[in-house]
């Protein structure tokens, strides 16, 4: 343990001599295990989670691991009770200061609908209601802390087929309740709540999309700027009032792209910036489905796991899952990155 600490400490002093715009990478042996898919959420205290994914082996994990309470932010695994089963492709929302719900994703049997609590108090798991909305993966979900909902939207459902469907789950009336469609379906979508003016979710990616929480309506967004292609499970990661994106697949006429770039959305003044000044690490394989996240202490970036290449025949076979990854690309290295 006390190796990898000062590897840490290491690499950020690194990062912290390095120039305006800059990468660094190196090996973390105190990470969780090589993995895909696993769900993540930063919390308001600044740690960070990352919950289950997929192995090697194609073994579903449903292990817990909080990233930033140790002396050299190492990442240490967090002992819980009755915790879901293991799964891909869920998400992680933090709904109080002591509660993170879990989401869906794909298990042993298929894609799934349920919803668990982790107190983080007690490092218990609860399961909270039946599985009311229609199972799915590579969902988006954000909190709305004044009406204390929970909302679930897109992803793919059974059979591998992309969702537009949205729903909500009042912590106080104990009920789910079905929204507005959004205007297209959309996999593999990142969401930000945004409460300058009525509060809305932002949702990029594959798209530009907002959702008005207090008239509960779906809106284009139009951004300016250097606007992406549209990118299915980019990495994205929060600094301020920007949401930093990196990687992700874009989906062309005949084939799947792999892409390595680093963007940047502003939020406040709907723009989008590329950044060029010093290529990703990862720039000839791309990366995609990995974690990310933004210290704010170091002011610099982690990005971890996710897969790098394509290691499938068509996008068919990947939205469909039953995967044997055996032999797939999976990243096993940290990348650091510094914005300007």
């Amino acid at each position: 343990m006390r190796v990898a600490m000062w590897a840490t400490v290491a690499v950020l002093a690194v990062v912290s001599l390095g120039f305006p715009e800059d990468w660094n990478q190196f090996p973390a042996p105190n990470l969780p295990s090589e993995r895909f898919g696993a769900g993540r959420v930063v919390l308001d205290d600044g740690r960070v989670l990352i919950f289950g994914g997929m192995d090697v082996r194609g073994e579903l994990i449903n292990d817990l691991y909080v990233f930033g309470e140790l002396e050299g932010l190492q990442f240490e695994r967090m002992e819980t009770t009755d915790p879901p089963p293991g799964r891909l492709g869920a998400t992680m929302t933090q709904v109080s200061e002591s509660e993170v719900a879990l989401f869906g994703g794909q298990g042993k049997e298929g894609v799934l609908g349920d919803l668990w609590i982790l107190d983080l108090g007690t490092s218990a798991w609860r399961r909270v209601s039946a599985e009311v909305v229609p199972p799915r993966k590579f969902h988006c979900a954000w909190y709305h802390g004044a009406t204390g909902r929970l909302y679930i939207a897109g992803g793919v459902g059974r059979g591998g087929k992309p969702l537009r469907d949205l729903y909500s789950y009042s912590f106080r009336a104990n009920r789910w309740e079905r929204g507005p469609d959004a205007p297209e379906e959309f996999w593999g979508a990142y969401a930000a709540v945004h409460c300058e003016g009525p509060c809305s979710a932002v949702v990029l990616g594959p798209v530009s999309l907002t959702y008005d929480m207090v008239r509960g309506a779906w809106g284009a967004l139009d951004p300016g700027g250097d606007v992406p292609p549209p990118k299915h499970l980019a990495t994205f990661a929060v600094r301020g009032d920007r949401l930093y994106m990196f990687g992700g697949l874009y989906l062309g006429e005949s084939r799947v792209f792999v892409t390595p770039c680093t963007f940047s959305y502003d939020i406040t003044a709907n723009r989008w910036t590329y950044h060029h000044a010093v290529p990703p690490p990862y720039g000839e394989t791309g990366l995609w489905w990995a974690n990310a996240f933004h210290d704010a202490a170091a002011d610099a970036f982690y990005i971890l796991g996710g897969l790098v290449g394509w290691p499938f025949d068509d996008l068919g076979d990947f939205l469909a899952g039953g995967w044997a990854p055996s032999g797939w690309p999976l990243n096993d290295r940290v990348y650091v990155f510094r914005p300007g």
